[in-house]
């Protein structure tokens, strides 16, 4: 145990193993592992670490109810063979983590994710949740491309297990962010709506008696999908009704439903709208109403009004509790995601008068840029601005570093994930 655990103990960051099939007409198949440093940026000098690394897998060949074979590896390289696969047959799938418990990513070849997606629906839904884990790491990494991310989402986001569908749909937004450019938008939105259509379908609005809680929280993630991202006629024109519903009578309206319909309500509603959420402020009958209504102020289409929003942070209206819930809630579009950037910049002024040291929020909104010049930029002006804040450098690191891999992933994969989802019928 001490020489396997030395090797993670004694040094950092995650490793990676890549897997290889080698097969042969007149001989058992063999596995190729090969591991390394997990690295989302490529290294300026290669990496020399190894680790003593216990691997189980299991494969196509090998009888259902086998337990996985397990080896250790110690080398960059390591040969394993297949001892219970047939002679001249390649495995179709690999599963390089089967019992969920390996400490290291996993690459495979291309043409086996889909089958091993399809092999995980018989495991249990921790094996899923695993290897929807796996293939998000690997895709941020630009080890996997945009189509086999894609397709993992797509396989996945059906799920019968509620706990998988609503993880899968939740990258969604990551999706759209990263991904989607204005002319690919409309075919990620026939994509993506007809992936959680079915889901919205099914549960409803109103939750059950006695559902499951994981049940509840997929109903509130595919609702909000199909609001904010994929822009479903049905569900804007139901969370209205409930939005009119909840203002006229909060208590007509659970707390579950309320959460999502008033953000989506507010996207297509005006300034009537923006003025009654201002007005229920005062009398909010407890912390998850306000911050509620706090959260739909920033989720109107009319960009004006999200702006009169964030000009709410320079007043007595909004305190400083409520920060998080204004900053955090804005909508699925390029301009809702940058504007609270364009708008700090703007006021900064008189953000360090009313808020002096509470800028976090500022320096996170860099965080939702997604191009490198205007990351840069942002960078240099926040240095220069607030630079002079303990602690401010390395939050604008940070954010800056967050946005940085958003353009490096939309520079290397939105091409391929717009092919896709042009090739890719809703359904």
């Amino acid at each position: 145990v001490s020489p396997v655990a030395g090797t993670f103990l004694d040094q950092t960051n995650v490793p990676l193993v890549r897997v290889e099939v080698v097969c042969a007409a007149d001989r058992k198949p063999e596995l190729v592992f090969t591991q390394s440093r997990f690295a989302v940026e490529a290294p300026a000098q290669p990496f020399t670490e190894r680790w003593q690394m216990p691997v189980c897998y299991r494969y196509q060949d090998a009888a259902p109810q086998a337990a996985p074979a397990c080896t250790v590896l110690t080398e960059a390289r390591t040969v394993v063979p297949l001892e219970n696969a047939r002679v001249g047959h390649c495995p179709r799938w690999i599963d390089p983590d089967p019992r969920v418990s390996g400490y290291y990513w996993y690459e495979l070849p291309a043409a086996m994710w889909r089958p091993l997606l399809d092999e995980s629906l018989r495991a249990e839904p921790v094996a899923r949740l695993n290897l929807l884990a796996n293939l998000s790491a690997l895709f941020d990494a630009g080890v996997v491309p945009a189509e086999v991310y894609l397709d993992g989402i797509a396989r996945l986001v059906p799920d019968r297990d509620p706990a998988v569908s609503e993880r899968a749909i939740g990258r969604l937004w990551g999706i759209e962010h990263t991904l989607v450019t204005d002319a690919s938008r409309g075919a990620f939105r026939a994509w993506a709506g007809g992936l959680v259509r079915p889901i919205v379908q099914r549960l409803g609005w109103t939750p059950r008696a006695g559902e499951a809680e994981a049940v509840t929280n997929l109903r509130r993630t595919a609702l909000s999908a199909a609001g904010t991202l994929t822009d479903d006629p049905a569900v804007l024109r139901e969370a209205e009704n409930l939005a009119a519903r909840y203002l006229r009578d909060p208590r007509s309206v659970s707390g579950d439903v309320a959460t999502v319909a008033l953000p989506i309500a507010s996207r297509r509603a005006g300034a009537e709208r923006f003025d009654a959420l201002v007005e229920r402020l005062p009398s909010a009958a407890t912390p998850q109403d306000r911050s509620l209504l706090l959260s739909s102020l920033v989720t109107f289409d009319d960009l004006a009004l999200v702006r009169r929003a964030y000009d709410l942070i320079l007043t007595d209206t909004i305190r400083m509790q409520d920060l998080r819930a204004l900053t955090r809630g804005a909508g699925a579009t390029p301009g809702h995601r940058t504007l609270l950037y364009t708008w700090s910049r703007e006021r900064i002024d008189d953000l360090e008068r009313k808020l002096g040291r509470n800028m976090r929020f500022v320096i996170g909104s860099i965080g939702s840029l997604c191009e490198e010049a205007a990351v840069s930029e942002a960078e240099r002006f926040m240095r220069e601005r607030l630079g002079n804040l303990e602690g401010t450098d390395r939050n604008i690191a940070l954010s800056a570093n967050v946005a940085r891999r958003c353009a490096v992933v939309r520079a290397r994969e939105s091409a391929r994930a717009a092919a896709y989802f042009s090739r890719t019928p809703a359904r």
